[in-house]
């Protein structure tokens, strides 16, 4: 599977009714979408509440003896780190 990135400028570039494989300057049409896709994980690099909530239910099977907070915490975090992946960094 490619990455989460490409993934997303591919996306963008279908959205846009675009042929994403279509080459411009020697260069596929979806590699001039990454820098947009890369604004639009930046957006939603850190989870809202539900998320981090919702994350923490998986936490929750896998670590136990965590009170709620921290379980939304490390889901937090894992969510972000994972969002960080996927922007090269």
């Amino acid at each position: 599977m490619p990455p989460a990135l490409e993934r997303a400028a591919r996306a963008l570039c279908r959205h846009e009714g675009q042929p994403e494989d279509r080459l411009v300057e020697g260069a596929p049409l979806w590699q001039s979408y990454v820098d947009k896709a890369r604004e639009v994980l930046k957006a939603i690099r850190d989870p809202d509440e539900v998320m981090a909530e919702a994350g923490s239910e998986i936490i929750r099977a896998a670590v136990d003896g965590q009170n709620a907070d921290a379980r939304q915490r490390d889901a937090a975090t894992l969510w972000r780190y994972m969002i960080d992946v996927a922007l090269g960094g």
